[in-house]
């Protein structure tokens, strides 16, 4: 590569850092809210682990509850396998998937 190639990569480079990934005028802010989230968790074996979580969040101009049901099966003591559905009016999901534990 030649010097004026690296000089004008190096520009380019610049230009892209220094500019705005998103357009600021567009953003709104919200000062004022508060959220509230509480859930039990219960291993019920050793193979078995359940959680219920509901969680509540209120902004000046909106609400959200969602409430969400989950189980893990432990494969091993360090891998676990599980699925999850979580319910928020609207916009209800479920959810797959596999977690490591390491100490």
């Amino acid at each position: 590569m030649t010097q004026a190639n690296e000089a004008d990569g190096r520009q380019r480079l610049a230009r892209y850092m220094i500019r705005c990934p998103f357009a600021l005028e567009k953003m709104r802010y919200d000062d004022n809210g508060v959220g509230v989230s509480t859930g039990l968790r219960s291993r019920v074996d050793s193979k078995f682990e359940f959680r219920g979580l509901v969680n509540h969040i209120n902004m000046d101009n909106s609400q959200d509850t969602h409430v969400e049901l989950a189980g893990d099966y432990y494969v091993t003591p360090t891998i676990a396998v599980g699925a999850s559905v979580k319910f928020a009016g609207d916009a209800d999901s479920f959810t797959i998937g596999a977690r490591w534990f390491f100490e």
